[in-house]
């Protein structure tokens, strides 16, 4: 099997149906939910750079660490894909006159470490930049979160 598939690493980070929770269907049988998303290729990818190595040892202890950190991780490239997104949807809505999205609703995935994605997505779209509290409010969270996360990242690792 090649290497990266769980089954040949010994992974399992919760992708699959019956892993956790009661989701109906039998061990080993692939959500069509995560796989349509893209989980599960994102899970794929970082097990197989495996550069989410706890202290340069691969032991049973470590195991644990680096599965949250994988999890970290696409938490992350998620809600600031989902942030940035919603700035680009948001604009063109704009641009048509349609429905618009609230902004507390851009806020969200912003306040829940997506400042990366919302604050790339506002000046590539040119998207609430007259607005204060975009305009400073999402390069504020990003430096907070940056140094938020750099703490944790400090905390884990000593």
């Amino acid at each position: 099997m090649p290497r990266g598939t769980g089954a040949a690493r010994g992974t399992s980070v919760g992708v699959q149906r019956g892993t956790r929770g009661n989701h109906g269907g039998g061990a080993g049988e692939v959500c069509p939910l995560t796989e349509s998303l893209g989980v599960r290729v994102l899970l794929d990818f970082f097990i197989e750079i495996d550069c989410f190595h706890a202290g340069g040892i691969a032991s049973a202890e470590a195991k644990p660490l680096r599965d949250t950190r994988n999890l970290i991780w696409v938490y992350l490239l998620a809600v600031n894909t989902l942030a940035f997104s919603l700035m680009g949807i948001d604009k063109r809505r704009a641009k048509r006159g349609a429905w618009r999205i609230a902004e507390r609703t851009l806020f969200l995935p912003v306040v829940l470490f997506g400042s990366l994605g919302g604050t790339l997505g506002m000046f590539c779209f040119h998207h609430k930049t007259k607005h204060w509290y975009f305009r400073y409010g999402f390069p504020i969270l990003l430096v907070v979160q940056l140094l938020l996360l750099g703490a944790g990242a400090y905390l884990l690792l000593r």
